[in-house]
């Protein structure tokens, strides 16, 4: 935020930047963003309604009248952020060709310096990549979609405490995310919140309204979430964000006990992750530590589980089989002890089912250590029930830290795993029989 920048000229510029009259709910996040007793804003809003440009067009105004303004527009992946940088240079477009090329003495596709001296700089959601030491705005555009939200507002925060403003903007994304609890508790931490959905927004016709409700009703999605600022579950989810935040505990549970490895190995554009889980002698299971292995050379990761491995003292790696682990898992074979597990979908079904009926009897919790463990419950949340797998995202791969909880999940007794394979029947049905559960406890 800019201290002694005039409100109304500040409108005004917004006005000329965006290319029409300000809606109610525009001028509200430009009040907000001009407070100086705020410093961040949470936005919960509809889709296709316009606060994206105004937050894109109110930082174009701020950097005009600050000779060492540094904003930030992050996304969660570059090439969105290299979107919102070139929407917020059409703002200095709109004025005219002139302006532009007279403002403008850098350019490139993720950073702009003005003659002011003003530099605006387009980030992905990467917490590495988010960090500075004087931040004046930050926008995190599509907050909701961010793999590393925890991580990114940690690298943030103390980078606006003495100046800056930080903006957070998106439409919901299911539940139990930061962005979740930011609107839900906004209060406790300290920050402005705002709602907006569709009916706030003239240019969202009664038509086009009924049309997306029947095309996101078609493909499965919620309308609700899309457009009315709601948080849903995922319809096909095996597992409700009530369930899965059991697994939050506050100090460590299990303190001895076998300890096991479950990793799904990967390479290319996927990603692969490894879950080291400890199971007491009361059978109560811990997931004490998680490894995000994205990014490093497939050749480098058996070395890397190996070397976890020795550290923890595991007694057993189970690594998926298919594709990329069968030959890893021959390597791994000449050390440690090593399972090659191929989860198909009943046995996927099976050991989503178990790991529910754990989480209900508080047998299965994350230390509080794990610096990825909201992440974990995440990909534990994107477990589709019907196709019995983790979803693939372009890009990302999949939701990697489930299935290495999956696999891990193959170091419980024999008798167990057939147990609950049974019940993978009544999984398909989500809940057929009223009468009891579908996991049935007689998979304990």
């Amino acid at each position: 935020m800019i201290a002694g920048l005039d409100i109304r000229k500040r409108l005004e510029l917004c006005t000329r930047f965006v290319g029409h009259r300000l809606y109610p709910y525009q001028v509200a996040y430009v009040l907000a963003m001009n407070d100086p007793k705020i410093r961040i804003t949470v936005v919960n809003k509809a889709r296709q309604i316009g606060l994206s440009t105004i937050a894109l067009a109110d930082i174009a105004t701020e950097a005009l009248v600050s000779d060492e303004y540094l904003g930030y527009l992050i996304s969660f992946k570059q090439e969105k952020a290299n979107r919102l940088l070139r929407r917020l240079k059409a703002c200095y477009r709109r004025v005219g060709r002139r302006f532009y090329r007279e403002l403008i003495v850098k350019e490139n596709e993720s950073e702009i310096v003005l003659t002011t001296g003003a530099n605006i700089v387009a980030l992905s959601g990467a917490a590495s990549d988010a960090r500075s030491d004087t931040l004046d705005r930050a926008l995190a555009d599509e907050f909701a979609i961010v793999e590393e939200q925890g991580k990114l507002m940690t690298a943030l925060s103390p980078a606006t405490i003495r100046r800056g403003a930080i903006s957070i903007v998106s439409n919901p994304n299911g539940t139990g995310d930061l962005f979740q609890d930011y609107c839900e508790n906004h209060e406790k931490y300290g920050m402005h919140y705002l709602e907006i959905p569709w009916t706030e927004c003239p240019d969202l016709s009664p038509e086009f309204i009924a049309s997306e409700r029947e095309t996101l009703k078609a493909i499965g999605k919620s309308f609700s979430q899309e457009y009315e600022c709601s948080f849903v579950e995922v319809a096909t989810s095996i597992f409700p964000w009530e369930v899965l935040k059991r697994a939050l505990v506050d100090k460590a549970v299990t303190e001895s006990g076998k300890t096991v490895i479950g990793w799904d190995p990967a390479r290319d554009r996927d990603s692969s992750a490894v879950i080291v889980l400890r199971i007491a002698p009361d059978h109560h299971k811990e997931v004490v530590a998680s490894y995000d292995l994205s990014g490093i050379p497939y050749n480098e990761q058996v070395a890397r589980v190996v070397e976890i491995a020795a550290s923890w003292g595991v007694s057993m790696i189970y690594v998926d089989a298919f594709a990329q682990g069968d030959p890893i898992a021959d390597f791994l074979g000449r050390g440690p002890a090593v399972s090659r597990e191929k989860m198909r979908r009943d046995d996927n079904r099976a050991a989503a089912a178990y790991i529910r009926y754990e989480l209900e009897r508080d047998k299965l919790s994350i230390a509080p250590d794990v610096e990825d463990r909201k992440k974990i419950l995440k990909h534990l949340q994107a477990f589709d029930n019907e196709k019995g797998r983790f979803p693939y995202r372009t890009h990302k791969g999949h939701a990697d830290f489930g299935p290495a909880l999956l696999l891990a999940w193959q170091a419980v007794p024999r008798r167990v795993r057939r147990r609950a394979r049974e019940v993978s029947r009544e999984i398909r049905t989500r809940g057929a029989r009223k009468r009891r559960p579908w996991y049935y406890p007689s998979a304990a």
